[in-house]
């Protein structure tokens, strides 16, 4: 389980079960049990499922990435920062 937090984040999605959503990036300004929301460069905001797929977050200040599975993400954010 990934136990960082997200948001502020910006992720790419790379793979998911719904093939819509590949590509899809942004800024992650909100999170649910289930949801991350994204705010894309154009101000859009889009909603994706945690589950069914695979994300690369952009690190803050070393510039590496981080592949996440969204199954990882599980629960809210306090949830998971609790352990």
């Amino acid at each position: 389980m990934y136990n960082g937090i997200l948001i502020g984040k910006r992720i790419e999605v790379l793979s998911a079960l719904d093939k819509s959503l590949i590509k899809k990036n942004g800024l992650i300004v909100d999170e649910t049990k289930n949801l991350l929301i994204l705010e894309s460069i154009d101000g859009s905001f889009l909603k994706i499922p945690k589950f069914g797929i695979t994300l690369n977050v952009c690190a803050d200040r070393d510039k590496k990435s981080l592949i996440i599975e969204g199954a990882q993400l599980a629960g809210t954010p306090d949830e998971r920062i609790k352990g």
